[in-house]
């Protein structure tokens, strides 16, 4: 709260303040100093933060997530923007504000209910829970008086989820009848529904357990699928190798069938030629030598072939 409202007039000192006798309300403007330098820490920008029921109105949001653009001079430097002074019941105009996007929400969430419901809600709530709270019969009346006055009325100042609207943020709206562990539910999904925010610096023992299981059970069937689709790599290998084997012995068996079938084409007119021209001649040769037994065989045979040469008519070339 020092902080907050700032170095004292010149040759005076700020009052201190007592929190424990202090009766008055915070005013405004120091409570805005007080939240915009709460959220800039580094525990809020890193580990995120939760407004319960403030902004409590639009003007609230406009002064807490609203800055002027940051200008710069001649030679680069920042220039210090300054705030119009307003006269009495002047409002602030915003309209050349722009988010602080150092500190501005994420997400916006608008839990709704009629004044019955939420009190009823109220008296559902045990003698502990309510001790030191707001949640009495008096306290309730007004504050959702001063609620509905903000937001819910159609002559007064926007309510404050418009000035998230008018930024462009999705709202999410969740009756209040509805069941916490459904709502939760809900909140986390649209909580994340860019990315998973990282909660640096967070220590939950039950969450941890839980978290390491669920780690677990993530490794475990990430192995399962490892030695799945090792088992099926290897399956699908072995087919492959049995269906290139019986392929290759297919060609062989074509390439062998093909060249047999070249070979006897290509050999059948010779073959034919030495059927007509010498074998019958050969022969008859052979079975002479048998009969004779001569003791030159090869002479006998030549002499004998030398013989009948005459008797070889002379191919036609073109028949062969």
């Amino acid at each position: 709260m020092e902080e907050a409202r700032g170095d004292p007039p010149e040759d005076e000192e700020w009052p201190e303040i007592d929190a424990d006798t202090l009766s008055v309300r915070i005013p405004n403007d120091i409570l805005y100093t007080l939240l915009q330098e709460k959220l800039k820490e580094n525990a809020c920008r890193n580990r995120g933060y939760i407004l319960d029921g403030y902004p409590r109105t639009y003007d609230d949001a406009n002064e807490c997530f609203l800055e002027l653009p940051i200008q710069y001079d001649e030679e680069g430097e920042p220039i210090e923007p300054e705030e119009p002074e307003l006269e009495e019941g002047e409002k602030k105009d915003f309209s050349k504000h722009v988010p602080d996007m150092k500190i501005f929400p994420k997400s916006c969430i608008l839990l709704t209910g009629s004044n019955t419901e939420l009190i009823d809600r109220v008296k559902e709530l045990s003698e502990e829970e309510i001790a030191g709270t707001h949640y009495n019969a008096k306290d309730m009346q007004r504050r959702l008086k001063a609620y509905r006055t903000a937001n819910n009325s159609e002559v007064a100042e926007p309510s404050v989820h418009r000035f998230f609207e008018e930024k462009e943020m999705q709202i999410f709206t969740e009756s209040m009848s509805t069941a916490v562990s459904e709502a939760f539910d809900s909140f986390e999904i649209y909580i994340e529904r860019e990315e998973r925010p990282y909660n640096y610096m967070t220590w939950d023992a039950e969450e941890e357990v839980k978290r390491q299981a669920a780690v677990g059970e993530a490794a475990s069937e990430v192995e399962e699928k490892k030695i799945c689709r090792s088992l099926q790599e290897e399956n699908l290998e072995k087919i492959l190798k049995v269906q290139k084997e019986l392929a290759i012995k297919q060609n062989l068996n074509a390439l062998q069938s093909q060249l047999k079938d070249s070979i006897d084409a290509k050999s059948q007119p010779i073959r034919q030629y030495l059927m007509d021209n010498l074998v019958p001649i050969l022969t008859d040769g052979l079975i002479d030598v048998c009969k004779n037994q001569p003791a030159d065989v090869c002479d006998f045979l030549a002499e004998y072939l030398f013989k009948r040469s005459l008797d070889v008519p002379y191919p036609d070339p073109t028949t062969y």
